[in-house]
């Protein structure tokens, strides 16, 4: 980040010195959320796929119907990254 360099040669007495670790920490702050914001909708989107394309409807076992879920979460993760 540009904030990160422009820190890095302020000096410690600089009157702008603590506005800009503010900024930094906001803008660091803001990234974080952005983040955690794009995994929550491509883990939403990789459920929505998951609940329309597999039928756990007539397997003997809930637990058997997890484990098929879970193994396509598992590859469609993969095929993702």
């Amino acid at each position: 980040m540009k904030l990160f360099q422009i820190l890095q040669y302020t000096p410690e007495n600089h009157p702008d010195r603590q506005n800009l670790v503010d900024a930094l920490s906001r803008a660091e702050e803001l990234c974080n959320q952005v983040n955690e914001g794009v995994r929550e909708r491509e883990n939403s989107d990789k459920l929505e796929w998951m609940q329309s394309h597999v039928q756990c409807e007539g397997l003997q076992e809930v637990g058997l119907c997890l484990s098929v879920c879970l193994s396509l979460f598992v590859s469609l993760h993969i095929h993702y990254l």
